[in-house]
């Protein structure tokens, strides 16, 4: 480097980890390592939908790491929101994050008593990336129900179905729904699950 070069150089600091030189980009979330402020529930809500907003924005764009990260703010403004919930498994999924994936799915059907037909398909998808075959089937199951024209649902549910028939050709299909704390079917689930049968 010559003595014209060093006019122009800044000496270089290495990083202590601390969040003081921390640098928040125009299209990220802000970070902090404090809980988000005390506000009305409504105001609430809203900043946490702006906030899921841009993560289904990132989402779209293949930013599953910031599509997670929006989310986890999000749910910092409102925890009681099942969507934010069950697009964080979607992002987990995305990521390979099976077990993440599974308790983000997890959440969303507690928080939604068990209504949320697309977390129990994320829930489905994360047990069945773990070789957790049998609980996956069921909860495909439970998320065809809830949707059943979805056509991917159906796919999935019927592949591994086969699957769990090739594996062990004497399998026989159960319903366990009164096993799992999350599901509290309507009559019409109830009847239609019967007329599926």
């Amino acid at each position: 480097m010559t003595d014209s070069d060093s006019d122009n150089y800044e000496e270089y600091e290495e990083y202590d980890g601390s969040e003081d030189d921390y640098v928040e980009f125009a299209d990220e979330p802000p970070r902090s390592s404090e809980p988000a402020p005390q506000v009305a529930p409504e105001i609430a809500a809203q900043m946490a939908t702006a906030v899921k907003e841009q993560g289904n924005e990132k989402f779209k764009a293949g930013n599953y790491e910031g599509a997670l990260s929006c989310y986890q703010v999000a749910v910092e403004h409102d925890s009681t929101n099942d969507v934010i919930h069950s697009n964080m498994a979607q992002c987990c999924l995305k990521l390979a994050r099976w077990k993440d994936a599974e308790a983000q799915a997890d959440k969303a059907l507690h928080l939604s008593s068990g209504k949320n037909a697309k977390a129990w398909f994320r829930r489905a998808q994360a047990r069945q990336n773990q070789d957790n075959l049998l609980n996956a089937f069921y909860d495909f199951k439970r998320a065809s129900i809830l949707l059943p024209a979805d056509s991917s649902i159906k796919k999935a549910y019927r592949q591994l179905y086969t699957k769990l028939h090739t594996i062990t050709p004497d399998w026989q299909e159960r319903d366990t729904r009164s096993l799992d704390e999350h599901w509290q079917a309507s009559e019409n689930d109830k009847q239609h699950f019967v007329e599926s049968q």
